[in-house]
């Protein structure tokens, strides 16, 4: 009687269960989940002799790849499905959990008697390579970067159809940084110090990156852009992201900042911010909007909305105005403009500083918006048409 044929292992290593589901983990989002291609929806697990075990995502924009160092006893490649390689590992007691792949099928074993077998896989040659940075780095504070994406994305577009607007503008010079977004309607600069960081060229990175990418808010990360189109790589430790940049022309921003105001109102963020909350549950963000009315003289600007479905609503804020009378504005006498509230909140929710201020030139011209507690916020509010204007 024939004895059964063994194949050969070509993948075998063993990794402690926590340091292997954080790789996953961290690669996971870049996924291509959604994709029509199978490979993109599947991690790659790559074992070299040396020790180190990357555990690789990616779809045709965004990739990640995250490693770890264990024992390897046959170094080697294999793609497992994302969800149910994640799920089985999660699943493994604490401990060390083994991974053998004998080119037909990838067996996964964990503490105790806990196994699973026969698990289907894509050989590792299959998947995309995967992009390496080369060159110089340029090392920024995690905490910077994160920190001005974050409020950037409050003004970013969420219509992919205009990939330019679906994006954020990253600028990095000599010790700081800028994100840029806008939609069109609204605009947000962001800056972030970044002591000891050199200029770097500029990128436009896509809306899908900023929402898959996991940037950390700690420590120090490391950049580097090939060329204008990208790709740009963000390194963290033992992770590093990539993802094509937007080649399309960002808006001329700088053009839109209003630069001159006829009046200066400074405000409390968290009463205006729940002011228009309120107001807001009758406005129609398409039709009347919330409309900001100063009185320089009361010292109070009053947020309303009406609308002839639902009914009006009224509130009041303290606040302190600044005319000024040089400017020749009849805003100068006050100011009554209308805005889409979503966009107000927004803006005003990204923002952490006590309060704001609001520089109105008139009441058919864009609304610069500033906070004393982050030195080079600019943001800016276009105003909606009020009834009867």
């Amino acid at each position: 009687m024939a004895k059964p044929t063994t194949l050969k292992l070509k993948l075998d290593f063993a990794a402690p269960r926590r340091d292997l589901l954080a790789a996953i983990d961290a690669a996971l989002p870049a996924c291509g989940q959604q994709s029509g291609m199978p490979i993109l929806s599947t991690l790659q697990v790559t074992a070299l002799a040396s020790g180190r075990v990357t555990i690789s995502a990616a779809d045709l924009i965004v990739s990640c790849a995250a490693s770890l160092l264990c024992p390897v006893h046959v170094p080697g490649s294999v793609c497992l499905p994302s969800k149910l390689f994640r799920d089985i590992v999660a699943k493994m007691g604490e401990g060390v959990v083994s991974i053998t792949y004998d080119g037909a099928s990838t067996t996964i074993t964990g503490a105790g008697k806990r196994k699973a077998t026969g698990i289907a896989t894509i050989p590792g040659e299959d998947f995309p390579e995967m992009l390496r940075p080369t060159g110089d780095p340029v090392t920024i504070p995690a905490a910077a970067l994160f920190a001005a994406l974050k409020i950037a994305r409050s003004s970013m577009s969420t219509d992919d159809t205009r990939p330019h607007l679906a994006a954020t503008f990253l600028e990095v010079r000599d010790g700081s940084l800028r994100a840029i977004s806008t939609d069109g309607h609204r605009m947000t600069i962001a800056p972030a110090k970044a002591e000891g960081a050199r200029a770097l060229q500029s990128a436009l990175i896509p809306k899908t990156f900023l929402d898959r990418a996991k940037i950390p808010a700690e420590g120090d990360l490391q950049l580097w852009i090939a060329g204008k189109s990208g790709p740009l790589f963000i390194r963290k430790g033992d992770t590093t992201w990539s993802t094509k940049l937007v080649d399309a022309a960002f808006p001329s921003f700088d053009q839109v900042i209003p630069n001159d105001w006829s009046l200066t109102v400074t405000c409390d963020r968290a009463q205006l911010a729940d002011a228009v909350s309120a107001v807001s549950i009758v406005a129609s963000d398409r039709t009347s909007g919330v409309r900001f009315r100063v009185d320089p003289e009361k010292g109070v600007m009053e947020i309303t909305s009406e609308n002839p479905d639902t009914g009006a609503m009224t509130d009041e804020v303290p606040c302190e105005v600044d005319r000024v009378e040089s400017k020749g504005s009849q805003g100068s006498n006050g100011v009554y403009i209308g805005f889409n509230g979503r966009y107000v909140l927004d803006t005003l929710g990204a923002l952490s500083g006590d309060r704001v201020t609001l520089r109105f030139s008139g009441e058919l011209d864009p609304c610069r918006i500033e906070d004393a507690a982050l030195p080079g916020f600019v943001g800016v509010w276009m105003p909606m048409r009020i009834q009867g204007q």
